[in-house]
């Protein structure tokens, strides 16, 4: 499918990518560390580049917090809680893991309590700069939590939610913010100011907290009540900080989160016959504000639905080309019972309107 009209390229064959002990990077992005692994700089490869580290911060540096919230232990926690944050900086090794022409990466070691954290630090086919992590968790009552000090001025940061996403401050000024210190969000949260910004995407990690321009994202919790035993172990996740120009609309940002989280599909094919093999989209749709959620088969009749959702808080009108063509289209509700009258059809493709944040469901016959 494809859900925006530049789907994210993956595996560029021709970016150029480079790997040290210090330093990795790639046609848009260098990453620098400190002797510990922690990331010191991450600038664009302009003759002026653009730092979207806070500088004299260190960023993906882990936190570890006491939880011991006063109720609910396994599901609650508290702000308090914030206050006891200690930086886990000093790594037991540093090394270059990979240097090859898809991906390069460092591999960074920590250990603290009765736990070891090993995380791989890459750039390549994902969007952003990818964190593999693996932690072998032991811990009592504690939270773990990364934290990116962005170099980002915004009294505002956005969140992914289904079909849309919310907005939330970045200070503490009345008892109302201050009682949203945690922020549930899926996909992706994000910092940005007017002319650049950085999201942090994750693959299933969805707690959040925002204070000033540092983006923090919850990774583990150890809770001791009502099973003692609960996460103990290894675990195994990813995330991304997505840096980007201006804000979310125009950075794309819902597009790499989509290519963060969708597995790829591999397909094997004679090289002679790979190219006659390729073919068109089988859903797509022509404006970047439409993200194309699923496509099935009708219920109970002979027709295609295909659900979309506006990602940005805008409106507008689109063109949603099916392969094959369509006969005939209907808006339908969730149940896929067709309301109003048929949408217009121009060429085989379905044409309709669309409002902020709108769920759209499509009712096409082939």
């Amino acid at each position: 499918f494809s859900f925006l009209p530049q789907p994210w390229p993956i595996g560029d064959p021709t970016m150029r990518l480079k790997a040290g002990p210090r330093r990795i990077e790639n046609d848009e992005l260098v990453v620098r560390f400190d002797a510990n692994g922690n990331i010191t700089s991450v600038t664009t490869q302009d003759e002026d580049p653009l730092e979207f580290i806070q500088p004299g911060e260190l960023a993906n540096v882990l936190h570890l917090l006491d939880d011991k919230p006063l109720f609910w232990d396994a599901w609650d926690t508290d702000v308090y809680s914030q206050e006891t944050a200690k930086p886990i900086l000093r790594a037991e090794s540093v090394r270059v893991v990979e240097k090859g022409p898809v991906r390069v990466a460092i591999e960074v070691v920590k250990k603290f309590g009765d736990s070891t954290v090993r995380q791989r630090i890459s750039l390549g086919p994902t969007p952003g700069i990818r964190f593999d992590t693996w932690v072998d968790w032991h811990e009592t009552n504690k939270m773990l939590k990364v934290a990116f000090p962005l170099n980002v001025h915004t009294d505002q940061a956005s969140f992914d939610i289904q079909f849309g996403h919310v907005k939330r401050p970045t200070h503490r000024n009345t008892g109302w913010d201050l009682a949203r210190f945690e922020v549930c969000a899926q996909k992706w949260a994000d910092l940005s100011e007017g002319g650049h910004g950085a999201a942090l995407i994750n693959q299933g990690k969805y707690g959040h907290d925002v204070l000033g321009n540092v983006l923090r994202l919850s990774l583990l919790k150890s809770p001791k009540a009502p099973d003692p035993v609960c996460d103990m172990g290894e675990h195994r996740f990813t995330y991304v900080l997505y840096p980007h120009f201006d804000g979310v609309t125009s950075g794309r940002v819902v597009a790499a989160s989509y290519a963060v989280n969708a597995k790829p599909w591999v397909v094997p094919v004679e090289p002679k016959t790979a190219e006659a093999k390729q073919l068109p989209p089988f859903v797509r749709v022509n404006s970047r504000n439409l993200v194309v959620e699923s496509v099935k088969r009708a219920e109970d009749r002979d027709a295609l639905v295909v659900r979309l959702y506006e990602c940005h808080q805008a409106r507008g009108r689109a063109v949603l080309e099916v392969a094959g063509g369509a006969r005939r289209a209907h808006l339908a509700n969730l149940e896929e019972v067709p309301t109003g009258d048929p949408l217009e059809i121009t060429n085989g493709s379905v044409v309709f309107e669309y409002k902020p944040f709108e769920i759209i469901t499509l009712l096409i016959e082939a």
